[in-house]
């Protein structure tokens, strides 16, 4: 189903369950009356932001994230065991990556995305995440650079809507200096119409 068809139907959701007992003045009164509660709004929101994400990735989040990296460099695992793979990393990240851009760095298992998160260094960060469990099977770390540290939580944000990583538990982190993710902008302006349309006392 198209993205902009399951929005549109959320909306139209939203829309009758506020409306609902309006429409039973004169229409069929049978079934319980469907309202809309702060629940249900907050529940519907997230669904819009998410359909929103997706159907954007491919697109604004792609378009985005391409314009603002400067250099993509991969490694790929070598060796056994945890500890030799570790060191290989860190060893290839001070011959191959710059310390003084913003970057951001991507862990891959074949064609699926695990983890994207972001470093000022060069390999310390990301060489931390060698201990979780989902490490195992990583086939493939990419790291990307940008012109600018300060650009580097924004450029986090969108490999994050346009790459969909798995085991991201926490949202990018952001300063109110750094550049704004434009995903991240729509995603606020649908919580601000929504509610606006919606209000609650």
């Amino acid at each position: 189903m198209a993205h902009s068809v399951q929005f549109n139907r959320i909306l139209d959701r939203l829309y009758k369950r506020r409306t609902d007992r309006l429409r039973r003045i004169l229409g069929p009164k049978t079934g319980k009356a469907r309202g809309l509660t702060k629940k249900r709004r907050e529940k519907a929101l997230n669904e819009l932001a998410q359909i929103a994400s997706l159907g954007l990735a491919a697109k604004m989040a792609k378009v985005e994230f391409d314009k603002s990296v400067v250099e993509r460099r991969s490694w790929h695992p070598k060796g056994w065991g945890r500890d030799r793979k570790l060191k290989e990393f860190r060893n290839w990240t001070r011959r191959k990556i710059s310390q003084k851009r913003g970057k951001v760095y991507v862990f891959w298992k074949k064609g699926e995305c695990r983890y994207v998160g972001r470093t000022g260094g060069r390999g310390s960060r990301p060489s931390h995440h060698f201990k979780r469990g989902w490490f195992t099977g990583t086939t493939r770390i990419d790291v990307y650079t940008t012109m600018q540290r300060r650009n580097a939580p924004r450029l986090e944000c969108l490999a994050i809507h346009h790459f969909q990583p798995t085991k991201n538990r926490v949202k990018a982190a952001k300063k109110s200096w750094t550049p704004h993710c434009p995903l991240c902008s729509i995603h606020r302006l649908i919580r601000k119409e929504i509610r606006n349309i919606y209000r609650f006392r």
